[in-house]
């Protein structure tokens, strides 16, 4: 099922994201893991798990173990 509507206007993007800065890295980062997506190589969500720890939350988004405390 797909949902046809918008949950943020274009108006409050573009006013919640004006002060984030996105780094070379991070489009990288982000471009790398939607073309795994789109070639279907993260079809196994326990198989994945480490690369999306890896990749998104540790180098995109700076989580650390330490951080759960």
């Amino acid at each position: 099922m797909f949902c046809n509507f918008l949950l943020f206007s274009q108006a409050e993007i573009s006013r919640y994201s004006q002060n984030i800065e996105i780094s070379t890295d991070d489009c990288t980062i982000v471009q790398d893991w939607y073309s795994r997506i789109e070639n279907q190589e993260l079809i196994g969500e326990l198989q994945n798990y480490l690369d999306f720890y890896d990749q998104i939350l540790r180098n995109l988004l700076g989580y650390q173990p330490d951080d759960r405390k």
